[in-house]
């Protein structure tokens, strides 16, 4: 299993930022997006990729690519990405942003995050990386049997990024518990 932190040192993150925040690039900070969104800081972006578990031969799922820093990091230590992005500009901007680093085993698609990318399932692990009151289930279905999802959730009234792992008969169970974070809310279309 390849090493999130040696990933994510490789990505250079001045290539998955907006121009105006290129000055705060080497901060371990979260960074503003356009259409109010933003991207995470590499510390917590190393641990959550870490805690997926992945290896060279999966394929994943990222819901909230943003400007696909963390997508390139992800296409790094896996074989295949797919990553949604419920606002196309950003999608537009990853894709290019991909490009020009020269990742090829990642695709970005415009759409609904809560409702994953089902005709690529099964995924063997999914980050996630807005808050959620509860897993959306779509990802539940395309996430295989033993995978890991990893994403912030509302726990006890409180943000925490956790770890949920399928069992054989399909149901969640809390692995861990990677402790307090802040993301901007997973919104599901009407």
């Amino acid at each position: 299993m390849a090493d999130a932190w040696t990933a994510l040192a490789a990505v250079d993150r001045s290539m998955f930022v907006a121009d105006d925040t290129l000055d705060a690039v080497d901060v371990d900070a979260p960074l503003p997006l356009p259409c109010g969104q933003t991207t995470s800081q590499p510390s917590l972006i190393a641990l959550m990729v870490d805690a997926m578990q992945v290896s060279a031969a999966d394929r994943v799922l990222e819901v909230g690519t943003g400007y696909g820093y963390q997508a390139a990091v992800l296409g790094r230590l896996c074989a295949e990405v797919w990553s949604v992005e419920r606002h196309a500009e950003l999608a537009e901007r990853a894709r290019a942003n991909l490009a020009r680093a020269g990742v090829a085993n990642v695709h970005v698609v415009t759409g609904d995050g809560t409702r994953g990318v089902p005709e690529h399932a099964p995924y063997d692990a999914i980050v996630v990386a807005a808050r959620a009151a509860d897993v959306p289930e779509p990802l539940v279905d395309q996430l295989r049997i033993g995978g890991r999802l990893v994403l912030p959730l509302v726990v006890d009234g409180e943000e925490r990024c956790v770890v949920v792992v399928k069992g054989p008969d399909g149901t969640l169970r809390t692995a861990d518990d990677l402790g307090p974070v802040r993301f901007v809310p997973l919104i599901a279309d009407p």
